[in-house]
C-alpha cells in the first residue's frame, strides 16, 4: 500500500512538472523582476561608466561579448549604453519570451565585461539568473503536444535549477563560515564593525557583546547551510524567505552593499507560489488600468 502511494506521488509530480500552469505566473514575475533589477543597477552605475570604458575595457579586443570596443561603439558609447538599457526597459513590459531573454542576457554579458576587474557577488548572481531565464521564458504553447510537453519540462526544470543554485550559494557560503574559527567563535561578527570602508557610519563606534556576536555568527551559519532544505518545506518556506529578506536588508544597511542584497531578494521571486504570483500580476494590471483611465480623463 505504501509503495502504491509513493508511486502515485511521484507520478503526480512528473505530470505536474510537464504542465504549463505549474510555474506560469511565477516565471513572469521572475523575468520582470530580474530585468528591473538589471535596469536600476546600471542606471545608478552610469556616472562611473566612462571610467570603466576608458580603463580596463580599452585593453580588450572587439567581440560579440564586448561590442563597446568596436570603432563605431567607441565613438558613441554613451548612446549605445542607453540604447541597450532602453531594450531592457522594453523587455520588462513585454511577455517573457526566449528571444527577449536571450537579448537581455547578451546585453548583460557586454555590461559584465565592463567591470570584470571590480566585479562583485551580485554580477555573478544576476548572470546566472538571466542565463536560466532564457529557458524559463521559452514559450512552447503553439507547438505540437510532444514538443509542448518537452518545453514545459524545460521551463519547470530551469525554475528548479535556479532554486537549487540559490540554495547552493547559501550552502557554500555557510559551509565556508563553518570551517572558519573566526566565525565559529563569533569574532568575525565583531571584526565586521571595524570595516570602515563598508560599515555604515552609525555603527562605527559600536562593538557587540561576545554573546551577541556568537549568536549572530551561528544564526548566519545555520541559516545559510539549511536554507537549501528548509526553503522546499511548505510549513517553513514563508518564514525562511522572510528571514532571508530581513537578513539581506540588514546587510544592505549595515555593510552598505545594497545591490548584492537586492539581487538575492530579487531571486526570491522564483520561490513564489503561482497563485501568489497571479495575484501580483492582477494587481499590476489593475494599477495599469487605473493609470490609463486617469490619463485619458485628463
Amino acid at each position: 500500500m505504501l509503495r502504491l502511494l509513493r508511486n502515485f506521488w511521484w507520478r503526480r509530480q512528473i505530470i505536474q512538472f510537464s504542465e504549463d500552469h505549474h510555474f506560469k505566473n511565477t516565471r513572469i514575475i521572475f523575468s520582470k523582476s530580474i530585468y528591473l533589477f538589471f535596469l536600476i543597477k546600471w542606471i545608478t552605475h552610469y556616472p562611473g561608466f566612462h571610467l570603466f570604458f576608458k580603463g580596463y575595457l580599452a585593453q580588450l579586443e572587439p567581440s560579440w561579448r564586448n561590442i563597446f570596443r568596436y570603432p563605431w561603439a567607441s565613438e558613441h558609447y554613451t548612446i549605445l549604453f542607453w540604447m541597450l538599457l532602453i531594450l531592457v526597459a522594453i523587455a520588462i513590459f513585454m511577455r517573457p519570451s526566449f528571444w527577449w531573454a536571450t537579448l537581455v542576457f547578451w546585453i548583460d554579458i557586454n555590461f559584465y565585461y565592463l567591470i570584470v576587474p571590480v566585479k562583485s557577488g551580485e554580477e555573478m548572481v544576476i548572470n546566472l539568473m538571466l542565463f536560466a531565464n532564457i529557458f524559463i521564458s521559452m514559450d512552447m504553447s503553439n507547438l505540437a503536444k510532444p514538443l509542448k510537453t518537452l518545453g514545459y519540462q524545460i521551463n519547470n526544470f530551469a525554475v528548479l535549477l535556479v532554486k537549487i543554485q540559490i540554495g547552493l550559494i547559501y550552502f557554500v557560503s555557510g559551509w565556508d563560515k563553518l570551517m572558519s574559527v573566526e566565525w565559529r567563535s563569533g569574532d568575525a561578527i565583531r571584526q565586521l564593525f571595524l570595516l570602515e570602508t563598508y560599515i555604515h557610519p552609525a555603527f562605527l563606534s559600536y562593538q557587540p557583546p561576545e554573546v551577541l556576536a556568537l549568536l549572530l555568527a551561528w544564526a548566519t551559519i545555520l541559516f545559510e547551510i539549511f536554507f537549501i532544505v528548509l526553503v522546499f518545506l511548505k510549513p517553513v518556506k514563508k518564514w525562511i524567505i522572510i528571514t532571508g529578506i530581513i537578513f539581506h536588508t540588514f546587510i544592505a544597511t549595515f555593510l552598505s552593499l545594497p545591490f548584492f542584497a537586492i539581487a538575492i531578494i530579487t531571486s526570491y521571486t522564483i520561490f513564489l507560489k503561482d497563485e501568489t504570483a497571479k495575484k501580483i500580476l492582477d494587481m499590476m494590471a489593475s494599477i495599469k488600468q487605473l493609470t490609463t483611465s486617469f490619463m485619458k480623463a485628463q
